[in-house]
């Protein structure tokens, strides 16, 4: 008797600890761990669900497990929390959400086996862990592989649209081409393209796809009113790509959003459509969808909007070599410098070359009488900077400027005009400048007004253009040498390479362009390769 008493007694000191070393490891793992009965009552839970749900172990402990269980999951009561939290009592792994002691929910994974309790009753044996961190990292993987496959999908269609692009013959057809492709993908819901009226006051619309009367009863304005409060009139006087990511979410008072909002808009973006610092107009694009365009894309875009207008330059310009009627326009600006400056000798500005970057040359030649007159000009205007002119001692001296930023004229060649003369005279500024019929006057006005506030229009009127070899030799220029060429060769004749004796030679006409002085000498060789060819050769197929 005594033996069995200290068998049973040994056999329950065991258990104890087993019982102590189960505990130990329940509470050491940093997983929740729980054990319901039959009724779904929570008999045993770990300090890691404590931690996770925000229970404490004396309010869980009794109750039951659908306290844990979202609203949704909730709504079949017991069953549901069974099904949950033990998979009816077949082992296995479930995904759900548990609701939290301050009402939030998390994302948790939960391992759950049947407990028998005898008599043909099972409890549950879990054990939980929060899975909010691999949640977010899933989420943002797909939404990373979502923004890539979009990004993709983006690209392929700008390269599409470029390659249509290269191929179209009108700026009509340009514009249309664009706005169908853009509101027939997937991505987008319509595109239309405005311009600027005359007045520089409201946008009108050139070109549309998919719109379906959106902007019916609606004015866009340039101006900071609340009609130019949109995307588009912003784009407009930044120059800049605008988004309203979320218009739902951000309703304003402003009738562009309203519109918006009526046609199921969910995002709006603006692209300036520009080349060499013109404007031609803006590319309107929406999505359905919020959020749309996020950094990436807006990047994608804006380089849709310089191709656009690049063709556009290109096309104009085209047109402008092959016609035979031009306005020309001539403009003075009296005293330009006031009446403090000496105003004796002449100064001529032969030629602005455009070297990339937001840098140019420029090419002149002034009297001797008039070179005080050069550098208070150059003083006057800021992006006007290092002046070097080849003999200061001479009664007429060429000299080279550089300038930080476009001049006033180079508007007249961005539409494919051309400058036909610029000079100081007396102290009055004089130009004359050539456009092709049909372009924009105002907006070669307007640059001219925006640099020489006094410039006055002495002339607007239709001529014929020079001689038909003369359009010849400059289509040929335009259309047959790179920019890269057209500048080289341009610059080093009015730097004086082509002079003899040479006032500049080719190293350093290349320093004044920033290039090798190799690689000015291969553009000149070239230049000079195809000009020739075209005189000489009666084939003149070939480049």
């Amino acid at each position: 008797m005594l033996i069995r008493s200290v068998h049973h007694a040994i056999e329950r000191k065991a258990h104890e600890r087993e019982l102590v070393q189960y505990q130990t490891l329940i509470e050491t793992v940093s997983d929740g761990v729980y054990v319901v009965d039959e009724e779904s009552r929570f008999v045993l839970v770990n300090e890691a669900l404590e931690s996770i749900t925000g229970y404490s172990r004396d309010t869980l402990l009794g109750a039951s497990a659908t306290r844990l269980l979202t609203q949704p999951n909730n709504e079949t009561g017991d069953e549901a929390s069974k099904s949950k939290l033990a998979a009816e009592n077949q082992p296995g792994k479930i995904e759900t959400e548990l609701r939290t002691a301050d009402g939030s929910s998390i994302p948790v994974e939960t391992n759950v086996t049947p407990l028998p309790l005898g008599d043909d009753r099972y409890g549950q044996v879990g054990v939980i862990r929060n899975i909010t961190e691999r949640k977010e990292r899933e989420h943002k993987l797909e939404r990373q592989r979502n923004q890539l496959a979009m990004l993709n999908s983006l690209n392929e269609l700008v390269h599409e649209i470029s390659h249509l692009i290269l191929e179209s013959t009108t700026r009509k057809e340009i514009e249309q081409l664009v706005c169908e492709h853009l509101a027939n993908s997937d991505a987008y819901e319509f595109a239309w393209i405005g311009d600027v009226t005359s007045d520089n006051e409201t946008v009108t619309m050139r070109a549309e796809a998919g719109v379906n009367g959106y902007l019916d009863a609606t004015t866009v304005r340039v101006g900071d009113d609340v009609e130019g409060h949109g995307p588009t009139g912003k784009a407009i006087r930044t120059g800049e790509v605008q988004v309203s990511q979320n218009i739902h979410r951000n309703p304003t008072d402003e009738p562009w959003a309203e519109r918006a909002c009526e046609h199921g808009i969910g995002a709006f973006a603006a692209i300036p459509i520009e080349y060499e610092n013109t404007l031609y107009g803006v590319l309107n694009i929406s999505a359905a969808k919020p959020n749309t365009f996020n950094q990436n894309e807006r990047t994608v875009i804006a380089r849709l909007g310089e191709v656009i207008g690049h063709a556009i330059n290109a096309i104009e310009r085209k047109q402008a070599l092959i016609s035979e009627e031009v306005v020309e326009l001539r403009f003075q600006v009296r005293n330009v410098l006031g009446a403090e400056t000496p105003h004796a000798g002449t100064i001529t500005f032969d030629r602005t070359i455009p070297l990339g970057e937001n840098k140019f040359l420029q090419y002149g030649t002034v009297t001797h009488e008039a070179m005080e007159t050069l550098a208070a000009f150059v003083s006057e205007f800021p992006h006007y900077r290092d002046v070097t002119l080849d003999d200061p001692e001479a009664d007429v001296s060429r000299f080279e400027v550089q300038l930080s930023g476009p001049p006033a004229i180079s508007s007249v060649a961005a539409i494919g005009g051309r400058i036909e003369s610029v000079a100081i005279e007396k102290g009055d500024i004089n130009i004359v400048a050539q456009i092709p019929p049909g372009a924009n006057v105002r907006r070669v006005v307007d640059a001219v007004k925006a640099e020489y506030p006094r410039a006055e229009i002495l002339a607007n009127r239709r001529t014929t253009r020079t001689t038909e070899r003369a359009q010849r030799l400059d289509q040929i220029i335009h259309e047959r040498l790179t920019d890269k060429q057209r500048a080289a060769l341009e610059t080093a004749y009015f730097a004086g390479f082509f002079e003899w004796p040479r006032n500049k030679s080719g190293e350093d006409v290349a320093t004044s362009m920033g290039v090798a002085a190799s690689t000015f000498h291969e553009h000149i060789r070239t230049s000079q390769r195809k000009l020739l060819r075209a005189v000489f050769d009666t084939d003149h197929s070939h480049d």
